[in-house]
């Protein structure tokens, strides 16, 4: 894949792009979560490569994307629409995983002329009303819990967290790297409480599936994916072997359902 960077008002951004040779090829768009990195996705950006035009970046405010002045959701689907105009893709699959499928809600409902699916692994609704008041007020104590952690416990507890296998505990160990405890604490907490003040209903008009690891004890994560499932009838895929960080932990899986989704759309 070719590394690229692209400015913004806010920071520069970087990203990574394989094109298929063939214009008519779909573009798949992978949005890594919180904290994490392009190396998310390493193990969906080889595997799809052969067929479609892949695109892959690190997120405002994270791995190489940094430092990035006003970090928000709204903010990173607007530089989201800006590398893929620079680029010229009109339509994408949008793959996000975790926090990134925030973004990837948001950039469907704003730009829904340029979304062609979404699929989102271990992410929640963007809907305030699947939030309750406590749910709300342990997101508004993010800073305060992760600071009570020491920086080798808080790094250890997100890793297996994320990871079901030592492989995917692995890999969030190493993005976490790019990070010193402080800005880790500050960038979840941007994430998290911030998350709050930007929640609002979305219209999502394309097809979505929902995909969460069977071991996932991120939060409620589980809880919402079934909820949403139930309220707005989108497909929800169980992966086995997974927590949070499903793609990485049971790639195989995720890839095989991701395939099936892109194929769908037509």
């Amino acid at each position: 894949m070719i590394e690229k960077t692209i400015y913004s008002q806010r920071g520069k951004l970087y990203y990574w792009i394989s094109r298929h040779p063939e214009k008519t090829a779909k573009t798949v768009a992978f949005l890594p979560g919180l904290t994490a990195n392009h190396h998310l996705f390493d193990l969906q950006t080889e595997y799809f490569s052969a067929d479609y035009t892949v695109l892959v970046w690190d997120p405002p405010a994270h791995g190489k994307s940094r430092p990035y002045r006003d970090f928000s959701y709204t903010h990173s689907a607007e530089e989201l629409k800006r590398i893929l105009a620079t680029e010229n893709l009109d339509r994408v699959v949008l793959a996000g995983q975790s926090a990134g499928g925030f973004v990837a809600q948001l950039f469907a409902s704003k730009y829904p002329f340029a979304v062609d699916g979404l699929f989102l692994i271990g992410s929640c609704p963007f809907g305030p009303e699947y939030y309750s008041k406590s749910d709300l007020s342990w997101l508004k104590r993010t800073k305060w819990v992760t600071g009570m952690f020491s920086d080798r416990k808080l790094r250890d507890t997100m890793a297996r967290m994320c990871g079901a296998t030592e492989e995917g505990r692995e890999n969030m160990r190493q993005m976490l790297e790019d990070y010193d405890k402080k800005e880790l604490c500050s960038l979840m907490d941007l994430g998290f409480a911030g998350f709050i003040l930007e929640m609002g209903d979305v219209e999502i008009k394309c097809p979505v599936w929902l995909v969460t690891g069977e071991k996932d004890k991120t939060g409620k994560v589980k809880k919402y994916n079934r909820l949403w499932h139930e309220k707005e009838g989108y497909p929800l895929h169980i992966i086995s072997r997974a927590a949070h960080n499903a793609n990485y932990d049971n790639a195989e899986e995720v890839n095989r359902l991701l395939e099936q989704f892109v194929k769908k759309l037509g």
